[in-house]
């Protein structure tokens, strides 16, 4: 490994860590390094073909598809855990970057599948505790 991707590592390593942090930008990431702007740029630039600030945001964005397949989080709340101040903000960035909007057809979807899943486990319930008859067809899974 050459000198320039340990630190390109090393940068990587203390982004992944402050992902979270919404106030994590390229001056905290060359205070942390220890190095100037014009050398934090130019590794980057080298080692990733990206700013540092390009992947910054490329990793949170990244992070918050992730987390939108596989948590339960609303958008608001995903896109505060990568780091985004601003919903709003995020949506945008996101529908930029990966060509479609995780609005809340996802989350309402998500909602409706838990929902039925609820329903079917209350009627299995009331089915051992009153013999209610219960056929999966009259439930309403909207």
């Amino acid at each position: 490994m050459t000198p320039h991707e340990k630190l390109a590592q090393k940068g990587l390593d203390l982004i992944q860590q402050q992902l979270g942090n919404p106030s994590f930008n390229v001056e905290q990431l060359i205070a942390d390094l220890e190095i100037s702007r014009a050398k934090c740029y130019r590794v980057f630039k080298e080692v990733f073909n990206q700013a540092p600030s390009e992947v910054i945001h490329e990793l949170r964005l990244q992070k918050s598809s992730y987390l939108l397949q596989k948590k339960s989080l609303n958008i608001s709340e995903i896109s505060f855990e990568c780091g985004f101040n601003d919903p709003k903000y995020f949506s945008k960035a996101f529908k930029k970057r990966y060509g479609h909007n995780r609005d809340n057809t996802e989350i309402k979807k998500k909602a409706r599948q838990i929902k039925a899943g609820l329903c079917h486990c209350y009627a299995l319930l009331m089915q051992q505790i009153y013999s209610f008859p219960y056929h999966r067809s009259t439930i309403n899974e909207r």
